[in-house]
């Protein structure tokens, strides 16, 4: 079963997924899914593990300032996040059909921090 079947998912919408456990394995496939439908935004309240870079086209953190860096960059840094890596953006016909992870940084753990519900708003 496709789960966009069972949902009814507009563009511009917020999902929110809570629960004891799965929590990021279900974002992930539903932004697989919803990407086929334009661009996902994918982030967190609290914490998730950095993903898998074949499971996301870029990776934009704030940099020390607050604002969002969207350009071109091949490495993170340790403590204030200033750069993202974007180097798997699309080159079909549908540019829009991709997914962005949005934080606030990258801890010590290797999980991304997440970013605050007027943060998101903005991004939308």
């Amino acid at each position: 079963m496709d789960i966009l079947n069972v949902l009814t998912v507009n563009k511009g919408e917020k999902i929110s997924i809570v629960g004891a456990g799965g929590k990021t394995t279900l974002m992930f496939i539903l932004a697989e899914e919803l990407k086929k439908r334009g661009r996902v935004l994918i982030t967190t309240t609290t914490k998730i593990y950095l993903p898998k870079r074949n499971q996301y086209n870029c990776l934009i953190l704030k940099d020390s300032f607050g604002a969002y860096i969207n350009e071109e960059s091949k490495y993170i840094l340790n403590g204030n996040i200033v750069c993202v890596y974007c180097g798997n953006i699309s080159k079909t016909k549908e540019p829009d059909s991709e997914i962005h992870v949005y934080g606030s940084s990258v801890n010590g753990e290797n999980k991304v921090i997440g970013i605050d519900d007027e943060s998101i708003s903005n991004i939308l």
